[in-house]
Parts: structure tokens; sequence; C-alpha cells
């Protein structure tokens, strides 16, 4: 299947030469372009791609890196900045925007993108660079590269039903000498199209929001820990005690609230259940919690869930599974965090 773009034949070609080099990585079980598939890709983009070039054949120049990167929380976000030694500098010394900019392609466009990148000292440094060598500013040839980027994200953005694979990350390591833009080094990672979300049950955060009954899982018997600090809050905010269950085997009561030795052994299906546990017991727990159906919402609270190297397939794979459960009769649980 290849994405084709009628107001831009550029891009359908574009697109259709992307999709044949994404079908010949995968074919070859790789999720990652060679060096030769990333000149032909960035050749597909009008970018000059020069990895083998010396410091000594160019000119100095100002060097950028710009990118591609897909976030679970945002989509496809696009960045452009300082390249080089410079991308290594801690942001937090800059002012906002000053070392790299950064938007949501589906919200931003070439000519809006490029004014949000005029804040940055990379500009600065490329506007400096064409006054000194009396060459026209750098606005038209950024734009272009923009605009091409833009178009690829749109084609293989998880979102696009007809994307027949996936763009994870573009990392092109770049610098304008002269009057030309080339790509000294480049990475780029892709996979197979996601999983289409089906509707979420939006009715159901009323529960999150006011629920009516609470149930927790992970307070503490004998130690202060955050699933019990979340119970007294709860206690302490006037919530009453008899609304609320603490899913803990071998106990009959914790503070003053009754004990139930599992999700099976509700006696009513809650409005809010809150997980305090620790973030790799999370995903065998999602699954009881959907196949019980014990709750109509559910807040995780562990953090880092997808946000490290090592989680982030499981997490991916846990938030498969909550989507696959919107399909029940209901709607599944709606769950705040993980998906």
């Amino acid at each position: 299947m290849q994405i084709h773009s009628q107001a831009n034949p550029n891009a359908a070609a574009a697109s259709a030469r992307a999709t044949a080099i994404f079908g010949q990585a995968a074919a070859e079980r790789r999720d990652t372009l060679s060096k030769p598939e990333l000149a032909s890709l960035l050749s597909s983009l009008q970018l000059r791609f020069e990895p083998n070039a010396l410091p000594a054949d160019h000119a100095p120049g100002v060097e950028l890196r710009i990118g591609l990167h897909y976030t679970r929380e945002f989509g496809v976000v696009i960045s452009a900045g300082a390249g080089g030694l410079d991308a290594e500098l801690d942001a937090s010394n800059f002012r906002k925007d000053r070392v790299a900019v950064h938007a949501i392609t589906e919200l931003t466009n070439a000519e809006d993108f490029l004014a949000r990148f005029r804040r940055s000292l990379a500009y600065q440094k490329l506007s400096s660079a064409a006054k000194c060598g009396a060459l026209p500013a750098p606005d038209a040839q950024l734009k272009a590269c923009f605009a091409r980027l833009l178009e690829l994200a749109s084609g293989f953005a998880p979102g696009n039903p007809e994307a027949p694979f996936v763009l994870r990350s573009l990392v092109l390591d770049a610098a304008q000498r002269g009057d030309q833009l080339a790509v000294a080094s480049a990475q780029c990672t892709f996979g197979a199209p996601c999983t289409a979300r089906l509707a979420r049950p939006i009715h159901k955060i009323d529960k999150l929001i006011h629920p009516a009954t609470i149930g927790i899982i992970g307070v503490s018997a004998t130690s202060m820990n955050f699933g019990r600090i979340i119970l007294r809050n709860l206690m302490g905010s006037g919530y009453a005690k008899e609304n609320m269950a603490v899913i803990r085997a071998g106990e009959t009561e914790i503070d003053g609230v009754k004990c139930v030795e599992s999700l099976k052994t509700l006696d009513h299906k809650l409005d809010l259940l809150i997980v305090a546990v620790a973030a790799d017991a999370v995903y065998g727990l999602a699954d009881d919690i959907i196949e019980t159906d014990a709750a109509e919402s559910v807040m995780l609270i562990p953090g880092g869930l997808g946000e490290t190297s090592k989680s982030r397939e499981p997490a991916a794979a846990l938030a498969d599974r909550i989507n696959a459960a919107h399909a029940k009769a209901g709607g599944g649980p709606i769950f705040l965090g993980a998906n």
C-alpha cells in the first residue's frame, strides 16, 4: 500500500520511495535503515547526504540537528536546533526555544515551524553566516526542508490508517555550508503500523472524577507506603470508609477500611480503582482488572511506564490490551495512565 498526496506529486513520489525503503529493511527483519537506505530516503526528500565528507572537504558551516520523533503522548514531534557540540549544551542554561524548538507535526506547518526556529541560536548563526558570505537568507531552504519532513511525518504517522509503516524517529545532523544544507549523519527507525485505537468509554470519566466507590491496590498494612498515604488522604478529605475497599489478601481491615482478598471477591463494581504498586507489577494486574471488569475507571499511579528502553515494549503491549478491552460490551474500564 502506498500513501498518495494529490495536492503534492513530489510528496507522493517521496512517500512511495520511503515505503519501498522501509519495506526492503523490514523484509530483512530490520527496524533501522542502513547507510545506503538513508541516502536513498534523504535523496527522495531532496536533501544531500555526505556521510564520508571530511572536515577539510568543506568550509566551516553552521551545524544543525533536525528530527522527527514519535511520542505516545503527542504523536510525532518535529524538532530543530543547534547541532554538533552545541547540541550537547544543557538547555536549562538558555531561555526557552534558544537551543532547539519543538512542535507537534499535526499542529504546525512549514511556515509556522520556521517562525519558531527563527527564535533559536542556530537560526541566528545561520542568518549571520549568510550575511557575512553575502548569501541569501536560509529561510527558503529551511522552509522547504521542514515541509518535506512534515509530509513524511504525516504519511507515516501512527494515526494514518493507510500507513504501511510507522516512522519512529528520524534524526539528521546537518550543516549549512554556503547556500547548501548537507546531512553528515542520519539515523532512522520505523515499525509496523500501530493497532487502531478504539473509542474510549469517555462517559466513564465522570466515575473517575466523582467516584461513589473507590478501591485501592498496594496499601501496606505495616508501613506508610504510597498506597497507604493515598488511603489516609482520602479519609482525611472526608471520604467515607464504608465507600472504600482495600484489595489485599490476608487482611480484614487497614485503618478501619475493609479489605478484600482479590478483585474477584469484590461484592460490587467500583467506580474507581487506584493502583499503587511497583511499575513491573502493573502489567499482569491490568489484565486481571480487564478480565474481572471490577471497575469503571482505573488510576495507575506508578511512574516510568514506557519511559525507559526496558519498559517501552511491555508498556506498548499493555496499551494495546487496554485498547482491545474497549471493544467489550460496556467499553471496558477507562484508564488514567499507560494508554
